[in-house]
C-alpha cells in the first residue's frame, strides 16, 4: 500500500487530492463525483449502465470505504516528534476541505446503511479533532469552525446523537458532539447565521428526561455563557432553567464521595451563576425553585463537615458549590442601574422576607468562616470579596434584619461590633489573617 502523504514527506499539497478522493467515496453520487466523472452508472448519453440495486450496493461499499479510510487516518503514526508534527499539519490541511465537509454532512444526514451512522460521527471526530489544538493562523481555524456551524454540521450531529441516545439499550457516541461544542466556543459570531445555529444547540439539547444530553449542554453552557452572553434569552425560551434547577436538586444524591458527580453539580450552579447576570433569568430561577439554591448551599456546607482534610478535592468542590450559590445571590441583589426609576436601590427578589434574608446571611457567614480552613492563593481573597459584597446587599435590603439578627450575625462571624458589617473589599486580606489567628 502506498504510504499516505504526510507520514514521511512534506507533500502537503497532496492533502487536497486525498480530501477529494474521500469526498467522492463518502458521497459517491455527489456534485464532486459527477463533476470529476467518477460515476459509472451512466454513459455519455445518460442511459443507465447498471441496475439501480447493483449501483446502490456499489454506493454503500463506496461510503463504507470512505468512512473507514477517514477513521483510519485518525490513527497517528509511530511516535516521532518530527513526523507527528507533519502528520498533524496534514490532517489540519485535509480538514479545511469544503467538499469533504459537504460529503460528510450528507453522509450523516442520509447514511446509505444504518451501520454507517456511528461511522460517520466517528469520521467527524477523526477529521476535525486536530482543529481543537491547532496553532495555525488565527483566522483560518475560526473560519473553518464557522463553516462547520453555518453548513449545519453542528446541529445535524446534535440531532443524530440525541435520536440515537433515545434508542433502547443504545450506547450513545457523544465524543463528536463534545468536540464540536468545544470548537463552537471559538466561532466568530458577528454573522447572524452563526448565532442562530448556536441558539439551536440550546433548543436541541434541552430535552426533558435525557440526562446525557443535559450533561453535554451544561458542560457547554458554563463556557458559552461567558463567551456569548447574548444566548441568555434563548436559555429562557428553551425552558432550560427548570432542567437546571432539577439537576441541582440531585447534587450529592448519587454519592457524596464521587468527585465527578460533585463537579457536575458545581457546573450546574456556575451556569445558574452566569444566568443570574440577567434579572429576567433570576426571576425564572426563583420561580422554578424558590429555596433550591439555599438548600443546595446548605447541603454543600453539611458535606464539608465530615471532611477534615484541607486538601480533599471533594471538599473543595463542596465549598465551591456553596460559594457559587452565594454568588448567585450577589447577582440577584445587585443595585439597580441608572436607567431604572429606582436607581441605586438593592434588588429584593420577589417573595423574599426577613427569614429568607437571614438564612442567606447565615449561609454567607458560615462560608466566610470555612474559607479560613480552605485557603487557596489567588482564589480565596476574591471569594471573600464576593462574600462581603453579598452581605452588603443583604443588610441594606428593604426587608431589614432585626437588631437581634444583626447582632447574631456579628457574633457568628467572630468579631466585635467595632468592625463594620459591610467591610470594604480592601480589608479582606487582613481580616482573613485575624480569622486564622482566632
Amino acid at each position: 500500500m502506498v504510504p499516505v502523504p504526510g507520514r514521511k514527506t512534506m507533500a502537503f499539497a497532496q492533502a487536497a487530492d486525498w480530501a477529494d478522493t474521500m469526498s467522492i467515496w463518502i458521497h459517491p453520487n455527489g456534485k464532486l463525483a459527477c463533476k470529476l466523472g467518477h460515476r459509472e452508472d451512466q454513459d455519455e448519453t445518460g442511459e443507465a449502465l447498471t441496475d439501480r440495486e447493483h449501483q446502490a450496493l456499489l454506493d454503500q461499499d463506496s461510503q463504507r470505504l470512505g468512512l473507514s479510510f477517514l477513521n483510519l487516518l485518525s490513527t497517528a503514526p509511530e511516535p516521532n516528534p518530527i513526523q507527528d508534527n507533519i502528520w498533524k499539519e496534514f490532517m489540519v490541511a485535509i480538514s479545511f476541505s469544503g467538499d469533504l465537509l459537504t460529503s460528510l454532512t450528507h453522509a450523516i444526514a442520509t447514511p446509505l446503511t444504518d451501520d454507517m451512522t456511528i461511522a460517520s460521527l466517528q469520521g467527524v471526530m477523526s477529521l476535525y479533532r486536530e482543529l481543537e489544538v491547532s496553532t495555525k493562523d488565527e483566522t483560518e481555524v475560526p473560519t473553518m469552525i464557522n463553516l462547520l456551524i453555518s453548513e449545519g454540521m453542528l446541529s445535524l450531529v446534535l440531532e443524530k446523537t440525541r435520536l440515537y441516545s433515545q434508542r433502547v439499550g443504545s450506547q450513545p457516541y457523544t465524543d463528536t458532539v463534545a468536540l464540536l461544542l468545544t470548537l463552537s466556543l471559538r466561532a466568530v459570531t458577528t454573522d447572524l447565521s452563526i448565532r442562530t445555529e448556536l441558539c439551536r444547540v440550546i433548543h436541541i439539547l434541552s430535552i426533558e428526561g435525557d440526562v446525557r444530553m443535559h450533561d453535554l449542554l451544561i458542560g457547554w453552557l458554563k463556557n458559552a455563557l461567558l463567551r456569548f452572553p447574548w444566548i441568555r434569552p434563548t436559555v429562557r425560551k428553551a425552558r432550560t432553567i427548570p432542567l437546571l434547577m432539577t439537576r441541582i436538586d440531585l447534587i450529592g444524591q448519587k454519592s457524596h464521595n464521587d468527585l465527578s458527580d460533585m463537579k457536575s453539580g458545581l457546573w450546574v450552579v456556575l451556569v445558574l451563576n452566569w444566568l443570574c447576570q440577567d434579572p429576567s433569568c433570576c426571576s425564572e430561577i426563583l420561580d422554578a425553585g424558590p429555596h433550591l439554591l439555599l438548600q443546595t448551599a446548605d447541603k454543600a456546607r453539611l458535606m464539608q463537615i465530615f471532611r477534615t482534610d484541607k486538601g480533599d478535592p471533594v471538599g473543595r468542590v463542596d465549598l465551591d458549590i456553596q460559594l457559587a450559590a452565594i454568588e448567585c445571590i450577589t447577582s440577584m441583589t445587585i443595585p439597580r442601574p441608572q436607567t431604572d426609576h429606582l436607581n441605586g436601590t438593592i434588588r429584593t427578589p420577589l417573595g423574599w422576607n426577613v427569614e429568607t434574608i437571614w438564612n442567606w446571611t447565615l449561609q454567607t457567614m458560615l462560608v466566610l468562616k470555612n474559607l479560613t480552613t480552605h485557603y487557596r492563593p489567588y482564589s480565596t481573597v476574591p471569594k471573600y470579596a464576593i462574600g462581603f459584597q453579598t452581605l452588603h446587599h443583604l443588610f441594606i435590603m428593604e426587608a431589614q434584619l432585626t437588631i437581634e439578627q444583626n447582632e447574631n450575625a456579628s457574633l457568628l462571624l467572630g468579631r466585635e461590633k467595632k468592625y463594620p458589617i459591610c467591610m470594604p473589599i480592601s480589608y479582606v486580606p487582613s481580616f482573613r489573617s485575624q480569622m486564622e489567628m482566632s
